[in-house]
């Protein structure tokens, strides 16, 4: 379903600040891989928001990426997203999140294991996932899944 999102939205707006940021370059480039344009927005720079705000209506898919340590502005900037109709879906690593109140639909990955804190590998291969899953459903539209079988599988 988070898939079908960013096929059938008309503009992508990714949204994180310090690893989350990381993640929103690693899903940018990702969605330019299938050629889907994405703007990436970092809420700690005052300059890099105001040039995002104009773009958010109703055909907007917002990202919000948001995880520890959590900034309220990212926050901020998907209520003002959610108050100008586009959907917010949120990526953290748990329910109870700001970002998850928020959001339309969410995405969670847990980033705390038993030797560190923070860690960013179950949220990268979240974002694998989900790269993954965007080009299979965008080949399903395409018609093109199991061409490597002759076709079988359209």
């Amino acid at each position: 379903e988070a898939a079908r999102l960013f096929l059938e939205s008309s503009k992508v707006i990714l949204c994180g600040r310090g690893m989350s940021h990381i993640l929103c370059q690693w899903l940018a480039s990702d969605l330019g891989g299938v050629q889907i344009p994405s703007m990436i927005t970092n809420p700690e720079l005052n300059e890099s928001i105001y040039a995002t705000l104009p773009a958010i209506d109703t055909g907007t898919l917002f990202v919000a990426v948001s995880f520890p340590d959590y900034y309220f502005m990212t926050e901020q900037v998907a209520r003002y997203a959610k108050r100008k109709g586009a959907f917010v879906l949120g990526i953290s690593d748990r329910k109870s999140s700001g970002v998850a109140k928020i959001s339309d639909a969410l995405l969670t990955a847990r980033t705390t294991t038993r030797m560190f804190m923070n860690t960013a590998s179950t949220p990268m291969a979240l974002i694998n996932m989900l790269s993954s899953a965007i080009k299979i459903e965008g080949d399903k539209d395409e018609g093109i899944i199991g061409e490597e079988f002759g076709g079988l599988f359209h």
